[in-house]
């Protein structure tokens, strides 16, 4: 199932990968509240409306002007970019 398209599969995938990082934040003893935070920043990263309005609000990059293969790499490196980006702000909190 693609994820972007399908919300039970977004939430599903959401919610494996979330469930890895229970043992982490049982073992550092960080707030579960960063769990439930990192389920939903997760799927909205995910779901990608936010990263192609990047592309092409901030970047300008649109279908007519960018290779489907560089849109493609600009968006994979965005989403990677915000998923460290909240790792980084939930260590800084504990």
């Amino acid at each position: 199932m693609n994820k972007t398209k399908n919300i039970k599969a977004l939430l599903i995938h959401s919610l494996i990968y979330t469930l890895g990082f229970i043992i982490p934040f049982y073992i550092f003893n960080i707030n579960f509240i960063w769990l439930i935070l990192l389920f939903i920043t997760h799927a909205v990263i995910d779901h990608r409306k936010i990263l192609i309005w990047i592309t092409k609000t901030i970047r300008g990059m649109t279908e007519e002007n960018t290779p489907e293969w560089l849109r493609a790499l600009i968006i994979i490196t965005i989403d990677q970019v915000f998923h460290l980006l909240f790792l980084w702000i939930i260590i800084l909190n504990i």
